[in-house]
């Protein structure tokens, strides 16, 4: 029997892996964060004229250590984060199995196509990758390994920032239950795994937490405070109904013990990301997506566990099924409308014929600077004032470039007006996107 069940969720990954796969190569364009990503990780394995080492650390060492291995390649980067989602899930799975009493398999294909995987199940950033490393700290701890849990936890940290919201829950859960010694081999696995970090910002950079300091700075200073209304816009758009049976779940497990550290963590990171975040991005829900579910079908199976028709479960299971189908079908329509655009975006356009001139040392400034910086491989600099003289003495660049679509709004009459500048090529996709290249003179 439990072959039998072992085998569906190797069929069902599989099944999810072609999806995932198949939705990556619908969406080739990089997004912003994903060339930073990138160009880091270029930096460990061969020059790399384009970085931001105030970026959270581990994923560009993870990619970093398997370019040395396949070489350079977005393909791969991207393989690996589908790996990390696919990964995600399975433990998700183990979680489940550990915490309810049937319908893993059902349970866990609902998870894995969540909106959000959907989008973000191959994209180079660090959300599901630390989310893995939650999971896997949580799954450690239900099997009692503290010390490893520790070093987990830590990962997810080195991941993103944000994610010590989960040691610092698994802290106050030992404390709260009298632990001492176990809060002692979590917190020396934690320690342990954060030293190579904090040795290496020492050295280089004379402060243990210098990417963390800076991030924060940076963060502050370029990001605006968006309104909590966005985040709770996101929670409807991507959770839905699964939103509202987990805040059901979360009220009939309240002094459940065994649910302790999912109601914590996730009650820890809302009040963070709706208090203490700028930007209300609808990607950050990924940090508790996996408890969301957890809670959602805990709520569904405790409300349903006096309903002794099985057919009647099975029936609410199917119209939750159709539900999640209708998220999902929304979210793969939006890919396949961004398909030609993203195969021959304007960006694109730029970079390839930015990419024909075999430029080397040249200095670009750019309101799309990672774009640029990463696929170019060009020392790049952000559009910051409307002051063009002052860019160019700062900086003595070769190249303006401007999109009217991504990147930072700036009025590109400016460039056009600028007597030192010469509009040298505009590029425009079916998404009337325009980049403009434009050559000091």
């Amino acid at each position: 029997m439990h072959k039998n069940k072992d085998y569906k969720i190797i069929i069902l990954l599989f099944a999810l892996f072609i999806l995932f796969l198949t939705l990556n190569n619908l969406s080739p364009s990089l997004f912003w964060d994903e060339n930073a990503y990138l160009g880091n990780a270029r930096s460990h394995i061969s020059q790399s004229r384009f970085t931001e080492d105030y970026r959270f650390p581990l994923l560009e060492y993870i990619l970093a250590l398997a370019w040395k291995l396949t070489g350079e390649s977005i393909f791969t980067a991207r393989l690996i984060m589908i790996l990390f989602t696919l990964a995600t899930i399975h433990l998700f799975y183990l979680i489940t199995k550990h915490h309810l009493t049937n319908h893993y398999l059902i349970f866990t294909l609902l998870f894995g196509l969540s909106p959000l995987f959907l989008k973000w199940s191959f994209r180079i950033y660090t959300d599901i990758p630390s989310m893995f490393f939650i999971l896997l700290s949580y799954y450690l701890i239900l099997k009692k390994n503290i010390f490893l849990a520790g070093i987990f936890s830590a990962l997810a940290f080195l991941s993103r920032f944000p994610s010590a919201l989960f040691p610092l829950t698994i802290g106050i859960y030992l404390l709260y239950n009298k632990k001492p010694k176990d809060l002692l081999l979590f917190s020396a696995g934690f320690a342990i795994a954060l030293f190579p970090w904090l040795l290496y910002n020492q050295l280089t950079y004379s402060n243990p937490i210098w990417d963390l300091q800076n991030q924060y700075n940076i963060i502050s200073t370029y990001t605006s405070s968006e309104p909590l209304s966005k985040h709770l816009t996101n929670i409807s758009g991507t959770l839905g109904l699964f939103a509202i049976l987990s805040l059901l779940g979360i009220i009939i497990t309240l002094k459940n013990k065994k649910y302790f550290i999912p109601n914590l963590y996730t009650l820890l990171s809302i009040i963070y990301y709706s208090s203490f975040v700028n930007l209300k991005l609808e990607r950050y829900l990924i940090m508790i997506l996996p408890f969301i579910y957890l809670t959602a079908f805990t709520g569904f199976q405790l409300t349903t566990k006096n309903i002794k028709n099985k057919k009647v479960i099975t029936l609410l299971l199917c119209l939750i099924t159709i539900y999640l189908g209708i998220f999902s079908i929304k979210s793969i329509t939006q890919t396949l409308e961004n398909t030609d655009c993203s195969r021959n975006s304007s960006i694109l356009q730029s970079v390839n014929y930015m990419a024909s001139k075999n430029l080397s040392h040249e200095i670009i400034i750019t309101n799309i600077f990672p774009y640029i910086g990463y696929h170019i491989n060009l020392e790049s600099y952000h559009l910051w004032t409307e002051n063009i003289q002052a860019l160019l003495i700062r900086y003595h660049p070769a190249y303006f470039i401007h999109s009217n679509h991504d990147g930072t709004y700036f009025n590109r009459t400016i460039l056009d007006n600028e007597i030192s500048l010469r509009l040298e090529q505009r590029f425009k996709d079916n998404c009337n996107a325009e980049v403009s290249v434009y050559k000091v003179v």
